[in-house]
């Protein structure tokens, strides 16, 4: 929160807009670090890796200028508030239901952003 505020208002909010995504997906890390810690259970390991892989995908996203993009209209769609919680909201109840699958998209994510770099 503190560094988001810092932040606010300077060169790279300018550059970048969308920056409060990986303030927000930094704290939503934070508080599953502290709940799949403090208990460790399969729910909490979920809330722990989710958010993470949401954090590295958009950092990984944030990395392309601007003018780069084929489509804003997508971009702006992927960099919303809505796909943040949507994602995090269908991949935990996805992994949930099938706990292996938090394993495959946390590997899953190591060639993307491999890819990506």
């Amino acid at each position: 929160m503190i560094g988001y505020l810092i932040y606010k208002g300077t060169k790279v909010e300018k550059h970048e807009p969308n920056i409060y995504l990986l303030w927000i997906s930094s704290g939503i890390v934070a508080i599953g670090s502290i709940y799949f810690h403090g208990n460790l259970s399969v729910a909490g390991q979920i809330m722990d890796e989710l958010p993470l892989l949401m954090l590295v995908f958009f950092g990984l996203f944030l990395l392309i200028p601007l003018h780069k993009w084929y489509s804003l209209r997508f971009r702006n769609i992927l960099f919303s508030w809505q796909s943040l919680a949507c994602g995090n909201a269908g991949g935990f109840l996805l992994t949930m239901l099938n706990p292996t699958a938090s394993h495959f998209m946390v590997l899953m994510m190591i060639p993307c952003t491999v890819g990506m770099i």
